[in-house]
């Protein structure tokens, strides 16, 4: 099992403690499924993932190139460690995950691993082109000069390049440098809803799902007015010329599906309480979650499963440990789960989910279902379907199948409108 790690593409790290394997790998050991657990790092930000209209050239994607060396490396030499080159499941969450969707584009992906496991990611990628201007800062606070940016760059030494990256890195919208589109040759050679539609993608078992909050970690706390909203998405979503037009009938379409009623907003099902912030915040929160997590992953689901791919998705709704209350169950809240090690305080629910949410992610890693009959007992994981598209509840008290087309209204709309956001 092979691990991608998050962090928005600019930040993070595979040492982090919150990936410590130990419990994952000893449990594999008892339940009789034996794992070999890999973890690796990549370049971020700048360094990771050139933008600008001077990444040409094969300079796009650096850090998707980083992942592909290892998992070459990972098939080329696993054998020597006992593994198996054949049984290689690639899992992440976050970039992680979006990565991992990523690399289903490449044909050679298909040699390198069986399996994928997606928490809270699917495919997505801008043009570089749009994300000239950071680029062009970074140039200069590395003191380089545009024109010649590339040779220059190339002997910055590493503390100046430090300071540049600490100059744009941007952590209200730290997006600013992602995969991005690469051309007919390259890792996304075209927006992931095309690349659907022409059926270019690895046939490739998947398990993927999201939390029930992914939006709840984004929007800035202060944020106060439709304005700011709409603002912050123009920046995260920069078009073009006539793209720009179509980008403001979207955006304008978006703030009328999704209103200013606290209700309505993310964190769910905590009514009108808006946590001591404007109202303003859920309902930014509920977009963010939608047009960056729910949208992408239902798109990535139905092109799956019109391909009858194996397909098994689910919905993260265990409450957390210690959290800020305003992030509901947020972004990154399963890791820890799937992981072995759940937050603290630790409930009987969360000591009940983390080992069965183990033998799920074991058993889909073996047998590409969820559903071995190792470990705990355990509910059925039914796979998602066009005719029967549903997902399990991820829950320690409340583990059962739902329908997955929950906000489906919304959700559709966004997809319909899917190149022109990224997707």
């Amino acid at each position: 099992m092979v691990w991608l790690h998050g962090g928005g593409f600019f930040a993070g790290r595979s040492s982090s403690p919150e990936f410590n394997a130990t419990n994952l790998v000893s449990y594999s050991v008892a339940r009789g499924t034996p794992i070999i657990y890999v973890n690796l790092n990549y370049r971020l930000g700048p360094l990771g993932f050139p933008q600008g209209t001077q990444a040409d050239n094969g300079r796009l994607n650096l850090g998707l190139k980083d992942q592909l060396f290892a998992l070459q490396w990972i098939h080329d030499h696993i054998a020597a460690f006992g593994g198996d080159p054949k049984k290689v499941t690639l899992f992440g969450e976050s970039a992680g995950a979006f990565s991992t969707s990523i690399h289903l584009f490449n044909p050679v992906i298909e040699d390198l691993i069986g399996g994928v496991i997606l928490q809270s990611g699917a495919p997505s990628g801008g043009r570089a082109e749009s994300r000239d201007a950071i680029w062009q800062k970074f140039v200069t606070a590395a003191g380089c000069r545009v024109e010649d940016s590339w040779t220059c760059l190339q002997v910055v030494d590493s503390t100046t390049a430090l300071k540049a990256i600490e100059a744009v890195i941007e952590w209200d919208n730290p997006i600013s440098f992602a995969p991005a589109l690469d051309g007919p040759t390259g890792l996304i050679p075209d927006h992931p809803s095309r690349l659907y539609e022409e059926g270019r993608f690895a046939k490739i078992p998947v398990l993927s799902g999201l939390n029930l909050d992914e939006g709840t970690m984004f929007p800035p706390e202060k944020v106060a007015s439709s304005q700011e909203i709409r603002e912050y998405l123009s920046k995260s979503y920069p078009s073009s010329g006539s793209d720009s037009v179509a980008l403001d009938k979207v955006l304008d379409t978006l703030m009328s599906l999704y209103p200013d009623i606290p209700a309505l907003g993310s964190p769910y099902n905590t009514g009108n309480e808006t946590f001591g912030l404007s109202s303003q915040f859920k309902r930014m929160a509920a977009l963010l979650g939608d047009l960056m997590f729910v949208a992408p992953g239902r798109l990535h689901l139905k092109a799956l499963a019109l391909a009858n791919v194996p397909i098994y998705s689910y919905l993260f709704t265990e409450k957390p440990g210690s959290a800020p209350p305003h992030w509901g169950i947020a972004h990154s809240a399963n890791i820890a789960y799937a992981y072995g090690q759940p937050p603290t305080p630790v409930s009987a629910s969360s000591q009940q989910l983390a080992p069965i949410m183990m033998d799920y992610w074991l058993s889909f890693a073996y047998e590409r279902n969820p559903n071995d009959g190792h470990g705990h007992n355990r509910r059925e994981w039914l796979p998602y379907t066009l005719e029967s598209p549903i997902i399990l509840h991820l829950n320690g008290e409340d583990l059962r199948m739902i329908p997955g087309d929950y906000r489906k209204d919304k959700i559709e709309y966004i997809m319909s409108q899917a190149a022109i956001l990224g997707m």
